[in-house]
């Protein structure tokens, strides 16, 4: 397990990385080319300043969606979950902020305390970015899957994780291109995926649709979703 963790974690540091790498070189590129066009570069830093704010106003825009609306998740197709779009955020926060520091360092002096202030910046991001979307992709270790009615009218998102020694299956019914809504969730024995094993069926009727799966035991759970008219 310790392994598999170590191993997870890794994966999160590359792929941040490989994110926020080209990213930054091509934020420095662009200030660097307006770098003496006073105009540019101010409209450039109260860019920069917007898409860091993004990574603090998104959570609190998800918290208050579901203070109102608790059964209700972001969700765009099987891969726009809100902790992709907080990774994203984060990076570009990362990106922002370097550059918002190497801004700051082109209008001193450029002693060498500035430049240990600069590299305390630039170290520290990186530090949060890597530990917050590591933290993320510990908390968000799902596998999405989408089915549609036969016409097409209906469609249900099947969300199934594991922990430990425990997995879930969550079924949620879409209500819009960007939003689900949570219908229910079961416990499989062991961390089971059945979805992801095709240990599942699908049946489809006029007004639900019934999800049926193997919960790892050998035996059959099924969550029914009715749809309303």
């Amino acid at each position: 397990m310790k392994k598999a963790i170590t191993l997870f974690l890794l994966y999160g540091i590359v792929a941040d990385l490989l994110l926020a790498t080209p990213l930054l070189t091509i934020g420095v590129g662009i200030s660097l080319a307006f770098s003496r066009n006073h105009s540019i570069l101010r409209g450039l830093k109260f860019c920069f300043y917007i898409l860091f704010s993004l990574c603090l106003i998104w959570p609190l825009f998800l918290l208050t969606i579901w203070l109102l609306f608790p059964s209700y998740e972001f969700m765009i197709g099987t891969w726009g979950t809100e902790f992709t779009f907080q990774r994203v955020l984060n990076a570009l926060a990362f990106l922002c902020g370097t550059l918002l520091g190497i801004f700051r360092f082109r209008e001193t002096a450029r002693r060498l305390i500035h430049c240990i202030a600069l590299g305390s910046v630039i170290i520290g991001l990186a530090v949060l970015l890597i530990i917050s979307n590591s933290l993320i992709l510990l908390l968000d270790d799902r596998d999405i899957y989408s089915f549609s009615s036969p016409d097409n009218s209906h469609t249900i998102a099947v969300s199934e994780t594991s922990f430990l020694q425990s997995g879930n299956v969550t079924v949620y019914e879409r209500v819009s291109p960007f939003f689900v809504y949570l219908k229910e969730s079961k416990v499989t024995d062991d961390g089971y995926r059945p979805i992801g094993n095709k240990d599942y069926s699908v049946v489809w009727n006029k007004n639900d649709v019934t999800v049926s799966f193997g919960n790892g035991t050998g035996q059959t759970e099924s969550i029914t979703v009715t749809f309303d008219g």
